[in-house]
């Protein structure tokens, strides 16, 4: 059935972001499985985090939330000059 909605729920979010210097973050969400978090410098893992989303803490869940909405925004910033 057609309800309107384009999406329902957005269950899986992932975010790469590039630093000038060549760092890569990688942040991805997957409300059914693991906040994972890689970081790569030189096409080498420096750091990497993984944790079932169900045990990650609620403040740790709202930070993350208000750190997407926040590039979601500046991304729009950039996109409109």
């Amino acid at each position: 059935m057609d309800n309107g909605k384009v999406v329902d729920a957005i269950n899986c979010v992932e975010i790469v972001l590039t630093k000038a210097c060549g760092e890569r973050i990688e942040v991805n969400v997957d409300t059914n499985g693991l906040l994972y978090i890689d970081v790569e410098s030189d096409k080498q893992c420096t750091m990497n985090y993984a944790e079932a989303w169900k045990k990650v803490p609620t403040d740790q869940k709202e930070r993350l939330k208000e750190m997407l909405e926040g590039l979601v925004n500046s991304l729009d910033q950039v996109l409109e000059n």
